[in-house]
């Protein structure tokens, strides 16, 4: 996404527009009387670690058992719970 200009007048008038901009990795850069003078752009977010947890949680021994017929029905909000 390429750069765009809006002078402070503009800017004021039209932020929701230029948080967008931003938003979708664009860089705004505002002016006075045609000057630039600030640069409004993405902060740059770290990469996801995905998997901390790995081999910290468990999980029922029977978890990928299928449920027996009186589960299915209590999951499925068809029967009644017996607490």
């Amino acid at each position: 996404m390429h750069e765009h200009q809006f002078n402070i007048a503009d800017a004021k008038a039209r932020l929701s527009e230029i948080v967008r901009i931003v938003e979708e990795g664009g860089t705004v850069t505002l002016a006075r009387r045609g000057q630039p003078f600030a640069r409004i752009a993405p902060i740059a977010q770290p990469p996801r670690e995905i998997g901390i947890l790995d081999g910290q949680l468990g999980k029922a021994p029977d978890f990928d058992e299928p449920m027996s017929a009186e589960e299915l029905a209590l999951w499925e909000g068809r029967g009644d719970d017996p607490s």
